[in-house]
């Protein structure tokens, strides 16, 4: 039966908070007033490596703790609390790291949706993450911090790092959603977009029955292994919300690969062995695959090339799965049947040999020259920290930096003076402000968001007439409040089936219609109803109120600790503020706005406008 909609008005607006400081490892949240959602929760590594944990091999290098700076690194805020989240969406593996932070140490009890593949990459980096900190604390070496200021105004607090215990906890707490599969949930519907940054990467639509939001994260139009971006379905939006862009628009991906694959057949040619810092996902299976093409034609199919992760063969196994979020090419292989990526057969041959550490196999198979892939690019935890130790002082040696979140000279100064080769070729897919601009012509948000830090990309560019989007670009930065203007009047109101059913419409021309409805309404999002069936009620029930005297009601505000806005004193509104919370009185009716939500005070103005009604 096709669902049958009326419509009310409404004015609320949603909240967006930023709980980050750097827009590529994102923590967003949108807030109603009694809703919210978070739009991703990434564990900001790059901002904070002085503080993270590090193996070590010879002599001083960092400091080993099983600790984590909760203030620099975890998403936190004292704008709200995480008990108040109703839904929690994840964009791709990366999103996922700071997650069990909110659903273990937290009493958030909502939802979480991500994709299949997000949920099974971002479970192995949270497991390989949980092996390098625990491996770390058993370190027993002598070992020093690096000292960086804290830029932090409030006192650092630290917690331990999440156990497997908390991840496997976590994660079955986590909901799986399809490619463009539409799921309802306590204040609209949520659908899943494909971001073509990676395998099960995703946009998100986010629909309330006054608006439509879309989350544009770590999004790629480039040819790579990943299904293409998707834009049919973000048509329109009340508000775009990006984030993750490249900081590296002037760096075209196709010249630093090409770069990436020169400085490595020359190291090769010359005798030394190739350190490539990675996670073991992601880009790292178009690295492999480029190199792997370029090394055939040489004479260094003999040069081993081994992937050091200690969940580096899951990863491998999952790329071959998941056809569905793959490019067209690989899907093509896939029904061959075939490995969708040539990494399969690689394994299977020996050329690429996936190994848990340093302490297994490698360590009797490793011979010069070679190529290796490590986790982790922070050059802070993980075997990568092995490999640099030993090979930092022969200059044949080269280590290739191809992450675009992590700086050379941070992620070096650990191991300097060194005579090893560093090359930096940061391979960064992500959308760029060119994109954006063409993105947006396309999509026509009425509204643009982007993270202060990538407003210098548009500085820039305000006076070109292909960059007319900026002028209407809103920034957010962390702990800063916005409202997300939504300029729609009405909402959609689901109705039980059983009460459509007996709906009579009559006719109004111009294809309206109208009906009389007997039922029970209850509000579940501020702009999201439903209307159930309730045999105790019948036409001769419906009661009128109306106020007979505004008075009263000012005078019973005002007790409540409320003060008239002077700013709306000569206007037809009679507008009262008290701390974050308004209420407005017009011919319209009462509407009241808390930015935090407080039920305590809500019931409080409730009950005081409802003694003040009388029946008609």
């Amino acid at each position: 039966m096709q669902e049958k909609t009326f419509e009310r008005q409404e004015t609320e607006q949603a909240m967006l908070f930023c709980l980050s400081e750097n827009p590529n490892q994102p923590c967003l949240v949108l807030k109603w007033p009694d809703a919210s959602v978070m739009l991703d929760c990434a564990l900001d590594l790059p901002s904070n490596l002085a503080v993270l944990p590090s193996i070590t091999v010879f002599g001083k290098i960092m400091n080993a703790r099983k600790s984590i700076l909760n203030c620099d690194c975890t998403p936190a805020s004292d704008l709200f609390n995480m008990s108040d989240l109703s839904v929690i969406l994840l964009s791709h593996s990366s999103s996922f790291l700071a997650l069990p932070f909110i659903t273990e140490r937290t009493a958030f009890n909502g939802a979480i949706f991500a994709s299949e593949p997000t949920v099974q990459f971002g479970c192995q980096l949270m497991q390989e993450l949980v092996e390098y900190v625990e491996r770390s604390s058993s370190e027993e070496e002598d070992s020093i911090k690096e000292e960086i200021p804290s830029k932090r105004k409030r006192g650092c607090l630290w917690e331990d790092f999440y156990t497997q215990e908390d991840v496997k906890s976590c994660l079955s707490k986590v909901q799986t959603i399809g490619l463009n599969e539409r799921k309802a949930n306590g204040f609209g519907y949520v659908t899943a977009t494909c971001s073509g940054y990676s395998i099960g990467s995703c946009n998100w639509i986010i629909e309330t029955g006054s608006e439509k939001i879309v989350y544009l994260s770590a999004s790629s139009s480039l040819s790579t292994h990943s299904k293409a971006l998707s834009l049919v379905e973000l048509y329109k939006p009340e508000a775009l919300i990006l984030s993750s862009l490249s900081h590296h628009p002037h760096r075209d991906p196709d010249a630093m690969l090409q770069q990436f694959n020169s400085s490595i057949i020359s190291t090769l040619r010359s005798g030394g062995n190739v350190l490539i810092p990675c996670v073991p996902c992601g880009l790292t299976f178009d690295l492999l695959e480029s190199l792997f093409s370029q090394i055939n034609g040489y004479d260094l199919s003999q040069a081993p090339v081994f992937l050091v992760s200690d969940v580096a063969r899951n990863c491998l196994a999952y790329a071959n799965i998941y056809a569905e979020w793959l490019s067209e090419g690989k899907i093509a292989r896939a029904f061959i049947p075939d490995d969708p990526f040539l990494h399969g057969t690689l394994v299977k041959t020996n050329r690429l040999r996936p190994c848990r550490s340093v302490y297994g196999s490698i360590s009797r198979e490793i011979k010069s020259p070679c190529v290796v892939f490590a986790s982790h690019p922070s050059l802070r935890i993980g075997d990568v920290v092995h490999f640099m130790t030993v090979w930092k002082d022969d200059p044949a040696n080269t280590i290739v930096i191809t992450d675009p979140d992590y700086a050379t000279n941070d992620i070096l100064l650990p191991f300097l003076p060194m005579k090893m080769k560093a090359v930096f070729c940061p391979i960064d897919t992500r959308l760029t402000v060119d994109q954006i601009s063409q993105i947006t012509a396309v999509v026509q948000p009425k509204a643009i968001y982007m993270h202060i830090s990538d407003q210098k990309f548009l500085s820039t560019q305000l006076n070109i007439p292909e960059y007319t989007f900026a002028k209407h670009v809103t920034c957010y930065s962390k702990d800063k409040v916005l409202e997300i203007p939504c300029q729609k009047r009405w909402l959609k109101l689901a109705i039980d089936p059983k009460v459509a059913a007996d709906c009579v419409l009559q006719d109004l021309g111009n294809g309206n219609a109208v009906a009389q409805l007997v039922g029970m309404m209850s509000l579940t999002r501020g702009s999201f109803l439903s209307l159930e069936e309730d045999p105790t009620l019948s036409s001769t029930s419906l009661t009128q109120l109306a106020c007979a005297d505004t008075d009263p009601i000012f005078k019973r505000i005002e007790k409540l600790g409320f003060e008239q806005s002077n700013k709306h004193k000569n206007t037809k509104e009679k507008i009262y503020e008290k701390d974050t919370t308004s209420v407005t009185f017009s011919s319209n009716g009462v509407h009241v706005v808390m930015k935090q939500y407080d039920e305590r005070l809500r019931q409080c103005l409730k009950n005081t406008i409802m003694e003040a009604l009388v029946k008609l």
